[in-house]
């Protein structure tokens, strides 16, 4: 399988499962302010219409505390984190 496809297929959902599973859950709004993104880019990858840049990716796995290989290539909500 691509790459991309690895990314596309786990990804989106990461970034939505991480956001919604803080607590309390944070906005698409929020999380775009602490990454230094836009919310409309927040929405594009949790419906995985873009590849995220490396920037954004490595940005979020410091904030959330999880792996770049983790937010890239596993299917977080089968972890629980």
């Amino acid at each position: 399988m691509p790459a991309e496809a690895i990314i596309l297929s786990n990804f989106p959902k990461n970034l939505k499962y991480l956001r919604l599973s803080k607590r309390p859950p944070i906005s698409q709004e929020t999380l775009a302010k602490k990454l230094g993104t836009s919310r409309k880019y927040i929405s594009h990858y949790e419906r995985g219409d873009y590849l995220p840049s490396l920037v954004f990716v490595l940005r979020l796995a410091l904030y959330t505390h999880v792996s770049v290989d983790d937010l890239l290539c596993k299917d977080l909500t089968k972890k629980g984190l």
